[in-house]
C-alpha cells in the first residue's frame, strides 16, 4: 500500500507549514484558539532601584512590548528585518505565541541585577526569568484524557 508523503510527515511538520512568513516555518507552542498562558516574569537590571517608569532603556511598558514581540511569531515577512532565511538550526522556528492576544495574565517584578557589569555590556541589556504556565482552552482538548481513556490508550 503506497503512503502519501504528506501523511508520513510528523505533526510539527504540518503545524510548520501552516505558519509559513517568508522562508520561516513557525510553531507556536501557544495557538490562538487552543491554548492561553500567564506569564511571570522576573526583569532584573543593572540600573539603580527605581526608574521604572522613565530610564535610559526605555520605560517598562515598552520594553514588555518588545518582549511580546520576540515571543510571538511574526505577523508579516516584513516583520523580519535583516532575518529574512532561517539558520540551519531554526527549521522549524519553535516560539512561544501565535499572537500576543493569547497572554491572559501577565505579572512583571523588577530587582537589580547584582553581577558586575562585562566590558562592552550595555547598561540597558536586561536578564529575564520567565516562568509560563499554558492553559488548555479547546473543547477538544478538554476531553483528551477522557477518550484517550476510552479507547485504552
Amino acid at each position: 500500500m503506497a503512503s502519501d508523503s504528506n501523511e508520513a510527515k510528523p505533526w510539527v511538520e504540518h503545524l510548520a507549514d501552516q505558519y509559513t512568513r517568508g522562508k520561516y516555518r513557525f510553531v507556536p507552542l501557544v495557538e490562538v484558539g487552543h491554548a492561553v498562558c500567564s506569564l511571570d516574569i522576573l526583569f532584573l537590571r543593572h540600573e539603580a532601584p527605581g526608574h521604572l517608569v522613565k530610564s535610559n532603556g526605555g520605560d517598562i511598558d515598552g520594553r514588555i512590548v518588545t518582549l511580546f514581540d520576540g515571543l510571538r511569531m511574526v505577523d508579516k515577512a516584513d516583520e523580519l528585518g535583516k532575518f529574512q532565511a532561517p539558520g540551519p538550526d531554526e527549521n522549524p522556528f519553535y516560539c512561544l505565541l501565535q499572537d500576543d492576544k493569547s497572554i491572559t495574565d501577565l505579572h512583571v517584578t523588577t530587582d537589580r541585577l547584582l553581577l558586575p557589569e562585562k566590558p562592552g555590556h550595555e547598561i540597558n541589556n536586561v536578564h529575564l526569568v520567565i516562568h509560563v504556565k499554558t492553559q488548555s482552552i479547546s473543547p477538544e482538548a478538554l476531553f483528551a484524557d477522557v477518550h484517550m481513556l476510552q479507547l485504552g490508550l
